[in-house]
């Protein structure tokens, strides 16, 4: 289980209505995060490479100057630009540390009313958004093995700058017990809000069926 940050449990407490119970709360994975940053490690490579090469001809242009009849602005103006761009790919390569530090800070809590989401922001402060039961529109669970996986919440389809079209998952992703989570998803579901429409029975903060489910003090999760 992916213990909540502990600087987290003020901002946690000042988020909830008053009578607002939590019914689970994890960490989010840092290990998942970084590798989701994989991407921008190989466009950091690629970007590196070149800058290298770019900067080898520099140096080779500022030696073909040597007799010092020809300007040397062009050259240095270059090198000065692809030292700044060696930078920037320095910075894409670190993608996947900055990722898992933003991770370690943030958490998911499901509470008796809704599913909040707290995520840390690179340039500090957090970003706190919540899913009520009528907006969780596609639950399901993808689990691994070891009982770890994804529970999607809902989908969301936006327009890239191209105008293609691509879909973002929003749920708890990367989280121990996942098939678990799910139940106590579907269970929010069925909070007296929505059981007046469904007839379902109300959220009690446990899922239905064999499997048992409490929660500690912290409130995390123990099967």
């Amino acid at each position: 289980m992916q213990t909540v940050n502990h600087e987290l449990e003020p901002v946690i407490r000042n988020e909830l209505q008053p009578g607002e119970k939590i019914a689970w709360q994890s960490g989010m994975n840092p290990r998942r995060a970084a590798k989701d940053a994989l991407f921008f490690v190989v466009i950091g490579i690629v970007g590196t490479v070149g800058t290298l090469v770019g900067m080898v001809w520099i140096a080779m242009s500022f030696e073909s100057m040597a007799d010092g009849n020809s300007s040397v602005f062009v050259p240095t103006f270059c090198l000065v630009s692809f030292s700044l761009f060696l930078l920037v790919d320095l910075a894409i390569l670190s993608a996947p540390h900055w990722k898992a530090k933003m991770a370690a800070a943030s958490a998911y809590v499901l509470t008796d009313k809704r599913a909040i989401f707290f995520e840390a922001k690179l340039r500090g402060g957090m970003k706190i958004r919540s899913f009520l039961p009528h907006e969780m529109t596609d639950i399901h669970c993808v689990q691994h093995a070891n009982g770890s996986g994804d529970v999607i919440l809902a989908k969301e389809t936006r327009t890239g700058s191209k105008g293609g079209q691509y879909t973002i998952n929003h749920g708890f992703l990367s989280i121990n017990n996942a098939q678990a989570i799910e139940s106590l998803v579907l269970a929010l579901q069925n909070s007296p809000v929505q059981a007046e429409a469904s007839g379902h029975a109300p959220f009690s903060g446990l899922p239905a069926g064999p499997r048992q489910t409490v929660c500690d003090e912290s409130g995390n999760l123990r099967l």
